[in-house]
C-alpha cells in the first residue's frame, strides 16, 4: 500500500475526541513507529497522549519500533518519537537491527540496557532467524527452530508480533507465546507476500 495515503494519516483528521473516546474503551492497543512516522506531529501527539490515557485506565499498549528512515522527518525526530512511545508501552516489540540503526547502539546488549533505562520491562526483542531476546522473562537456549524455507521476509516482524500478542492475550506463558510467534513468522516467510492462506498458518 502507499503510506502517503495510509489510514494512519487521517486517523485524527476529524472527530478526534469521539475516536479517542472509543479507543480508550479498548482492552489493548498496538501501534508501530511506521504508523507514527506516517502521521503529522499533531497526530502523533494525540495518539501518544491517548495511549497513555488508555494505559492509565487499565488498557494494555504494545509498540513495535520499526524504523524506516525514508518516512521520518529526521533521525532526531524519530528518536524522540520512539522514546516517547516506549514511555507509554506495556509490551515492547523492538526489532534489534532497527533500534541499533536509529540509536547507534553497539550491540543487542546495549539496546537492552537502553530500553531498560527507558522503563521497558516486558516484551520480545526481535532478532530474525535467531528468535527473540526475552525482555522480562526467560527461555531455554535452542527453543526457536530455524525456518526451513525463506522466500520473502517482508512480513516476518508483523507475523511474529501477531503470534506473540495472540499468545499473551489468551493467557500463554511468554516463552510459549514467543515460540508461537516465531513459528508463525517462519511459515509466513516461506511464501511470497505478507498474507498467506489461513490453512498454511
Amino acid at each position: 500500500y502507499w503510506r502517503s495515503a495510509s489510514a494512519a494519516r487521517t486517523l485524527f483528521a476529524e472527530g478526534a475526541d469521539a475516536l479517542i473516546a472509543r479507543l480508550n474503551k479498548l482492552d489493548a492497543w498496538f501501534f508501530s513507529a511506521i504508523s507514527l512516522a506516517s502521521m503529522s506531529r499533531a497526530q502523533r501527539d494525540t495518539l501518544l497522549s491517548a495511549a497513555r490515557d488508555c494505559r492509565r485506565a487499565g488498557g494494555v499498549v504494545a509498540f513495535d519500533s520499526n524504523y524506516r528512515p525514508s518516512l521520518c522527518e529526521s533521525k532526531h525526530a524519530a528518536q524522540e518519537t520512539v522514546m516517547r512511545a516506549w514511555s507509554v508501552a506495556d509490551i515492547a516489540l523492538p526489532p534489534v537491527d532497527d533500534e541499533m540503526a536509529l540509536f547507534g547502539d553497539a550491540d543487542e546488549a546495549a539496546v537492552a540496557a537502553r530500553l531498560q533505562r527507558a522503563g521497558v520491562t516486558f516484551g520480545a526483542m526481535k532478532r530474525g532467524a535467531r528468535g527473540p531476546r526475552p525482555i522480562g522473562w526467560e527461555i531455554a537456549d535452542g527453543a526457536f527452530a530455524p525456518a526451513e524455507i525463506v522466500i520473502d521476509t517482508a512480513a516476518a516482524g508483523d507475523s511474529f508480533n501477531g503470534g506473540f500478542l495472540a499468545g499473551i492475550f489468551t493467557g500463554a506463558a511468554p516463552a510459549d507465546a514467543a515460540i508461537a510467534g516465531h513459528a508463525l513468522a517462519s511459515k509466513v516467510i516461506a511464501h511470497k507476500g505478507a498474507i498467506i492462506p489461513p490453512e498454511r498458518m
